[in-house]
């Protein structure tokens, strides 16, 4: 978990960084890009955990079979 949330603080000040570089003067608009990203980003990291803990899961489970 913390792991992930370096990760996500890291993409996200990136971004805003470069985003901040690119607007140069009209920095504030920034704001808007980041409202627009925002949910597609959380779902998309939200569906990658899912799918590892899915992963993870099934994997687990095969190995709990293999010593029974």
């Amino acid at each position: 978990v913390f792991l992930a949330a370096g990760i996500s603080a890291a993409v996200w000040n990136i971004l805003l960084v470069y985003g901040g570089y690119l607007l140069g003067q009209h920095w504030q608009n920034i704001g808007e890009f980041v409202v627009t990203y925002s949910i597609p980003v959380t779902v998309l990291f939200f569906l990658i955990i899912m799918f590892a803990v899915i992963k993870y899961r099934k994997e687990r489970k095969g190995v709990e079979q293999v010593h029974h």
